[in-house]
């Protein structure tokens, strides 16, 4: 079973990311790791704090800036 994106919740995960996300620390990920789809894996803190909270597909929030 595949694990979704802990930041957008809409993908598979393929990436690990080790900055430290205090909103997305959870017990299953005490770790200070976040596992990320590979639309959220370069995202700046801002755009990943707008893909978090609104609950954004990533794809989406990327389209809105081509």
């Amino acid at each position: 079973m595949s694990q979704k994106c802990e930041v957008c919740q809409k993908h598979n995960t393929t990436d690990k990311d080790y900055r430290f996300i205090d909103e997305l620390i959870t017990p299953h990920n005490s770790q200070d790791k976040v596992f990320i789809c590979k639309w959220c894996v370069n995202l700046s803190d801002i755009a990943r704090d707008e893909i978090c909270n609104d609950r954004l597909d990533p794809k989406v929030y990327y389209a809105r800036f081509q």
